[in-house]
């Protein structure tokens, strides 16, 4: 396919031949307009023909069935996206926060405290609901998990 590419591109007044979907996305993005490849002279790289003679910006004009295809391609494509994204959120492994929440506390106040940065809210809830619901919780404990959990200002 040929274009010519139009201002504020700087390349503009210059004709260029390229593989159709190259050309169709300087057209769609306004860089360029479509030529007619009769009109354009066989060096890509001269001044092109009157402004005129130019296709409008905009998309081709496609047949019905080209259409429909390429509608059909742009669904199945969103849908081979779609599933994949699920999948990924299907091998996410489930945590099991009870258990993390009762390892997380387990240890001196110092260790307990040390495993707070980088932790996430909802670990550190669990781990706060975990130390409070023990028979002796420990203050310096509850007091650095709250901490951790209070918006920071």
């Amino acid at each position: 396919m040929q274009i010519k590419f139009i201002p504020p591109d700087p390349r503009a007044g210059m004709i260029a031949t390229m593989d159709s979907s190259l050309g169709e996305l300087f057209v769609r993005k306004g860089n360029a307009v479509r030529v007619s490849e009769q009109a354009v002279p066989a060096d890509a790289a001269t001044p092109a023909p009157d402004p005129a003679q130019a296709e409008p910006v905009g998309e081709p004009d496609l047949g019905e069935e080209e259409q429909e295809q390429e509608e059909q391609e742009q669904e199945e494509q969103e849908q081979e996206e779609q599933e994949q994204e699920e999948q990924e959120q299907d091998t996410k492994p489930a945590r099991d926060l009870p258990a993390l929440a009762a390892t997380f506390v387990d240890g001196t106040v110092p260790d307990v405290t040390a495993r707070i940065e980088g932790a996430d809210d909802e670990l550190l809830k669990a781990a706060l609901a975990t130390e409070t619901a023990s028979e002796k919780p420990r203050k310096g404990v509850v007091d650095a998990l709250i901490a951790a959990l209070a918006p920071k200002a």
